[in-house]
C-alpha cells in the first residue's frame, strides 16, 4: 500500500503490504478464533517504551495512539490520521489480531514488528515523498523498508532487547509467505525478500542467504533462464554445502540449459524430455546449426559434473536416478542411451505424475534408438494408468506417429492428442503435426475429430538482455555485472535518504542499471543499438523465441507486442522522467522514439492501486 497524501482521512505505511491481501486467506488456518492474548496495554506500552527513544518526526503529533483491529489479517501498519484544517495529522499503530496470532503472542517477534512501524513514523514514510517516476516509485518503497527495519533493530537495541528479534520476526513472515506463486514477484515487489532483510542482522547469515539464492534460482528458472539459474544454485550451494537441494537443482538446471541451446535441427530430430519439476521446498537464442557443436558437448560436461556433485553432496536424494538416467538418454555421442533407458527402467517413483515422466523419458530413450513403435507404446500403456496429463508425453505421442497405435488403444491416444492441443499455444512449433495426427488417429480409430480452440501463448517476465554480446541479468549481484560490462563511467546516489540507492552508468550512459547495494541488481535499460531482449513463452515446448531490438521500427516492433497492450509510465532517467511504454505482466519497458525503439528496460512498476 503506498503512502497516501495527506487531507485523506487514513495515511498509513504497512509493514506487510500485500502480504495482508495475499497471505491471510492462506493463513487462516493459524488464527485462534476470538483468543488474543497481546492488549491493549501490552500494545501501547510496547509503543510507548520505543517511541520515547526514536526521533519525533514534524509533520506529525505525538504521542503514538494505539489500536488493535479484530480482524484475520497478518498485518500491521503505522497510520497518520488528518484531524482537520491546521493541525498535524496524528500518529497511529494500528495491529490486527491476526498478526497476533501468527505470531503465537511471542512478545519480542510483535515487539519487532511494532519497532519497524515506529521507525517508518521517525523516518517520515508516510508523508508523501515519493517520486514521480514509477520504478523509483516501487525501488524507494524497497529502501524504506530496509530503513525501517535498520532503524527498528537500532530501537530494540536501544531499548534493551536483542536486534535478532528483528531477524526472527522477518523470517516468521517468510514463512507466512509460503513456497508458492511467482519468484520473480518475489523478489521484485514492493518489498525486498524477507531472508534479505533478516539476513542484515544474524552474526552468521550464510544459511540464509543460501536460501535467497536459491530463490534466486529459482526465479531464473521461471524466465527459462536455465544457464543464471544453475549458476545461483551453485551459489547456494557452495555456500552452504549441505544444502542438497540446491545441489540437485544446480544439475537440473544444467541439464536443461544444455538441452535448451541444442540446435534446432537436434531438437527436431529428438523427442522432448520432460524434466520434472525444479525442487521448490528447502530442507535447510535459437541457432540453425544442423549438429551437435564443440559448445554443446562442453554443456553436455558441466551438467554431468553438476550431477555429479549433486551425487556427492546430496548422496540418497529422490531425484539423482531420474535426473542421471535422464542425462545418459540425453548424451550428445548416443554412447549411454541404453544405460540411461536401463537406470529409468530400473526407477520405482510412486506418484502417477512422476511416473509419467518415466515413461516419457524412457520413450525418449527409445526413439533415439530408433524404436519408434516401441516408445509409442510405452507412452500410451503409461497414461492408461491414470487420469494425469503431462505435456511431453501428449507431444511426443503426436511426434511419433500415434495412428500407429491400433485396437482400444487407439481411442485413448486420440484423447491424449485433443487434451495436449486444447492445452498447448499455437505458437508451439509440432502444433500443426501433432493436429494432423490426431485427425489421422481419429480416422483409422473411426472417430470423429473435434475443433479445437489452441491455448493462449503466455510470456516469461524479461529478467535479462543481451548488451554488446553479453547477457546480463536482474537479481545478480552488482559485482557481476561489473564483471561483465567492465569498471561503469560513473556511479550515482538519488537521495541521501535512500543509500541503498544507486545508477550505474556505462557508454556515457547508453546503458544503466539500477542496484539495491550491496544486494542485486533491479532495473537494466540499454539504449544501445542491437541490444535486445527475448520474450520465451511458458509453454516449454514451444521453441519460438520473440526479439524486441534497439533500432528496430515501430511497425517491427507491433509484430511482436501489442502497443495497445502497454501502459504508459513515467521511468527514470537521471534526473528525469522518459515516458515508456510498460508491459507489467513481462516486467518489460519499451520506449518508442521517432518511429523505432530507443531503448528497453527490465524492471518493476509500482502499480498505481498499490
Amino acid at each position: 500500500m503506498k503512502p497516501a497524501p495527506f487531507g485523506q482521512p487514513n495515511m498509513n505505511h504497512s509493514f506487510f503490504s500485500k502480504l495482508a491481501r495475499t497471505a491471510a486467506s492462506a493463513l487462516a488456518f493459524a488464527v485462534a478464533a476470538g483468543v488474543h492474548a497481546l492488549t491493549l496495554d501490552e500494545l501501547k506500552q510496547m509503543v510507548k517504551e520505543l517511541e520515547a527513544i526514536a526521533v519525533k518526526h514534524p509533520d506529525y503529533a505525538y504521542p503514538i495512539e494505539c489500536e488493535i483491529v479484530d480482524r484475520p489479517v497478518i498485518n500491521a501498519h503505522a497510520t497518520a490520521i488528518y484531524r482537520g484544517e491546521g493541525e498535524k495529522p496524528q500518529a497511529k499503530m494500528v495491529v490486527f489480531t491476526g498478526l497476533v496470532d501468527f505470531m503465537k503472542d511471542d512478545k519480542d517477534l510483535i515487539r519487532a514488528v511494532v519497532a519497524h512501524e515506529v521507525s517508518h513514523l521517525a523516518c517520515g514514510h508516510v508523508s508523501p515523498t515519493e517520486p514521480v517516476a514509477r520504478d523509483l516509485s516501487q525501488f524507494w518503497t524497497r529502501t524504506q523498508e530496509l530503513e525501517a527495519d535498520a532503524t527498528g533493530a537500532m530501537l530494540l537495541q536501544r531499548s534493551g532487547h536483542s536486534k535478532d528479534h528483528m531477524a526472527q520476526m522477518l523470517l516468521k513472515l517468510d514463512e507466512a509467505r509460503g513456497r508458492t506463486g511467482s519468484w520473480i514477484n518475489r523478489l521484485s515487489g514492493t518489498h525486498p525478500d524477507p531472508k534479505e532483510r533478516a539476513s542484515r542482522f544474524l552474526d552468521d547469515p550464510r544459511v540464509v542467504r543460501s536460501v535467497l539464492e536459491f530463490d534466486m534460482g529459482l526465479a531464473f528458472m521461471e524466465a527459462r533462464r536455465f544457464l543464471f539459474a544453475a549458476e545461483m544454485f551453485k551459489k547456494a550451494a557452495q555456500r552452504e554445502p549441505a544444502f542438497k537441494e540446491a545441489w540437485v537443482n544446480a544439475g537440473l538446471a544444467s541439464l536443461m540449459d544444455y538441452f535448451d541451446k541444442l540446435p534446432v535441427a537436434i531438437h527436431e530430430k529428438w523427442l522432448r524430455p520432460d524434466f520434472g519439476p525444479a525442487i521448490l521446498e528447502v530442507s535447510l537464442t535459437l541457432n540453425r546449426d544442423p549438429e551437435i557443436r564443440a559448445e554443446d558437448r562442453a554443456r553436455y560436461q558441466t551438467a554431468l559434473a553438476s550431477i555429479a556433485a549433486a551425487r556427492t553432496n546430496a548422496a540418497g536424494h529422490e531425484r539423482l536416478d531420474d535426473l542421471e538416467g535422464l542425462a545418459w538418454v540425453l548424451d550428445p555421442e548416443a554412447q549411454r542411451i541404453n544405460a540411461g533407458v536401463e537406470m529409468l527402467t530400473k526407477w520405482r517413483p510412486s506418484e502417477d505424475e512422476t511416473r509419467l515422466r518415466k515413461a516419457n523419458n524412457i520413450a525418449l530413450g527409445l526413439q533415439r534408438l530408433g524404436k519408434n513403435r516401441e516408445a509409442a507404446k510405452a507412452l500410451v500403456e503409461a497414461t492408461k494408468a491414470t487420469d494425469e496429463f503431462n505435456a511431453s508425453v501428449g507431444e511426443n505421442l503426436g511426434r511419433l506417429g500415434a495412428s500407429t497405435v491400433v485396437g482400444s488403444d487407439a481411442g485413448h491416444a486420440a484423447e491424449m492428442l485433443k487434451t495436449w492441443l486444447e492445452l498447448t499455444p499455437s505458437l508451439n512449433q509440432y502444433y500443426g503435426a501433432v493436429k494432423k495426427e490426431y485427425e489421422a488417429v481419429c480416422k483409422s480409430a473411426n472417430l470423429q475429430a473435434v475443433a479445437i480452440q489452441p491455448a493462449p501463448a503466455y510470456l516469461c517476465r524479461v529478467v535479462s538482455m543481451m548488451v554488446d554480446g553479453k547477457e546480463v541479468s536482474r537479481f545478480l549481484p552488482i559485482g557481476d555485472l561489473v564483471a561483465a560490462m567492465g569498471k561503469a563511467d560513473i556511479r550515482l546516489k538519488f537521495d541521501d535518504r535512500y543509500p541503498n540507492l544507486n545508477e550505474w552508468r556505462w557508454q556515457g550512459g547508453q546503458f544503466t542499471c539500477f542496484s539495491e547495494d550491496p544486494s542485486f541488481v533491479m532495473r537494466l535499460t540499454s539504449y544501445l543499438p542491437g541490444s535486445y531482449v527475448v520474450l520465451r513463452t511458458v509453454d516449454e515446448g514451444t521453441r519460438t523465441d520473440l526479439r524486441i531490438t534497439v533500432g528496430m521500427s515501430e511497425d517491427e516492433f507491433g509484430k511482436v507486442l501489442n502497443p495497445k497492450g502497454g501502459l504508459a509510465k513515467p521511468l527514470a532517467k537521471g534526473g528525469q522522467t522518459e515516458d515508456w511504454l510498460y508491459y507489467p505482466g513481462l516486467q518489460l519497458g519499451v520506449l518508442i522514439k521517432d518511429g523505432k525503439v530507443a531503448g528497453i528496460t527490465t524492471t518493476p512498476v509500482q502499480d498505481d492501486e498499490d
